[in-house]
């Protein structure tokens, strides 16, 4: 099942997508809701990426990028977080980058 509509797409990480998190992860106004207390180097993003294979059973997260469907632009992202299947439970996340915020672009999607 693929989760697109003919404006949005959410999509798996790739490695291209370094840069937008590499953005995303050190922009310190997002620190107070995602509970980082310290800048992430490439380098550690990297090693994310790398791992965004695994299975939510294994890691206990998904990441997906919300992506513009006809600019293929990157927009946002959504987590599950602290997934517990024993409880069938999972936090949830969405983060619009700011250059998407407040903006008609958003409410044309």
């Amino acid at each position: 099942m693929t989760l697109t509509d003919k404006k949005i797409k959410l999509r798996a990480l790739e490695p291209e997508d370094l840069e937008f998190l590499y953005q995303i992860e050190n922009n310190e106004s997002f620190w107070e809701v995602s509970h980082t207390q310290k800048p992430f180097s490439k380098f550690i993003l990297r090693q994310y990426l790398e791992n965004a294979h695994l299975d939510i059973y294994e890691s206990k997260q998904l990441r997906l990028l919300i992506e513009e469907e006809s600019t293929k632009k990157q927009i946002g992202m959504i987590d599950l977080f602290d997934f517990n299947p024993q409880h069938k439970r999972a936090g949830i996340g969405i983060l619009i980058h700011p250059d998407f915020q407040k903006k008609d672009t958003l409410q044309k999607l």
